[in-house]
């Protein structure tokens, strides 16, 4: 990613042979993002694999990760 950017908040999930890094970052304009990052395990290294997030999108992203949680939630109670 870019290297002028300045962390703000970082949360960590370990995973087995994955871990899940939430960040949010400020970037030179002051503009804040968020960006998620998966990283695994392979067997020469590790591969990164990120989306970002912008403030301003935050909300609408929200709603849909919210709205795909429920469909996987309800499909667990299910079984």
């Amino acid at each position: 990613m870019d290297n002028t950017s300045v962390d703000l908040f970082t949360e960590r999930v370990r995973a087995g042979k994955r871990t899940y890094f939430f960040d949010v970052r400020e970037n030179t304009k002051g503009d804040r993002y968020l960006l998620i990052t998966e990283s695994r395990k392979l067997k020469d290294g590790y591969r990164h694999n990120r989306i970002k997030i912008y403030e301003e999108d935050i909300i609408r992203f929200n709603n849909a990760f919210s709205q795909a949680l429920k469909f996987i939630l309800g499909e667990v109670i299910k079984k």
